[in-house]
Parts: structure tokens; C-alpha cells; sequence
């Protein structure tokens, strides 16, 4: 059950319904504690700017250092995004992460250049987390810039 639960969790996210997100991923973690639902659970917190509930969150996911780095420089704790985004860009951590891992947390800092720099590497390295680009609500400081939209051109997602 948990699985559906989070397929379910995704897509409420993509829909910005993130007040949806947080009691499916609640009932889910009631139901599975274990589940990863916590990515969910913290990622709704973030959008809605519950930083601190986010993080605690993301303290009981795996593999989301990139959106902890984020919440942090979103909710003001820019200096210890940074050193994150310093122990993400090591090489032996890129050699595990996506580069769209990177252009997160310089969306959180606020950095669009540097941002539009690593999802253009996610594209050419053909970064499966860019099937998601033009729904999820990460990106959306980008989606004024007119890079924004050759990205989607480029990813071959409609505009």
C-alpha cells in the first residue's frame, strides 16, 4: 500500500496540492512509519514555507541533502545551504548525484544562473529527474526566464 500511497503523494505535489500531499503522506506514515513518504511530507512543507517542519522531515529521508540545502537557504540559513551544496559538489558525491541535485539547491539560494548551469548538464547527461521540470514547483522562480522555456524545447515537454 505504501507505494500507491506515494505515487498518489507525487502527483498531488505536481498539482500543487500540497495540503493533499501532507494528509496522504501522514496517513501513509501512520500506516508504514518506514515509508518514504517523509520526502513527500517534507517537500509539501517546504512549498507551503514550513521550513521548519520540513526539515525535520527531511532528516528522516534518505538521499535529500539537496532539499535540505534548499529548505535552508529558503527559510534563511543561506551559510549552511552552502556548505551542503560544498559537500554535494565533491567529486565523489557527483558521481552519485543528479545534476539537477545541484541546480536545486541554487534555486533555494536563489542563484538562477548557476541554477540554469547544472540543468544544463542535467540535460546533456540526460538526467531522468527532468521529466518533472515543467510541473514541479522547485523550478518555478525559473519559469519567467526565457532559458526556462528552451529547457522544456529541449527536454521535449511541451510548453
Amino acid at each position: 500500500m505504501p507505494s500507491v500511497c506515494k505515487t498518489f503523494s507525487a502527483q498531488f505535489f505536481n498539482c500543487n496540492c500540497f495540503d493533499k500531499v501532507i494528509e496522504q503522506a501522514r496517513n501513509d506514515i501512520d500506516l508504514d512509519s518506514a515509508s518514504g513518504d517523509h520526502f513527500w511530507l517534507a517537500r509539501a512543507y517546504a512549498s507551503k514555507g514550513m521550513y521548519r517542519d520540513a526539515l525535520a522531515e527531511f532528516g528522516k529521508s534518505s538521499n535529500s541533502r539537496d532539499f535540505q540545502a534548499y529548505v535552508l537557504a529558503r527559510s534563511g540559513e543561506r551559510d549552511k545551504a552552502r556548505k551542503i551544496l560544498g559537500e554535494l559538489k565533491t567529486p565523489s558525491q557527483q558521481k552519485r548525484l543528479r545534476a539537477s541535485s545541484i541546480a536545486i539547491v541554487y534555486v533555494g539560494l536563489g542563484d538562477n544562473e548557476d541554477a540554469f548551469a547544472w540543468l544544463m548538464k542535467a540535460y546533456e547527461v540526460r538526467d531522468f529527474d527532468l521529466i518533472s521540470v515543467k510541473v514541479d514547483p522547485i523550478w518555478d522562480p525559473l519559469r519567467p526566464d526565457p532559458r526556462f522555456s528552451e529547457l522544456l524545447r529541449k527536454v521535449g515537454l511541451p510548453r
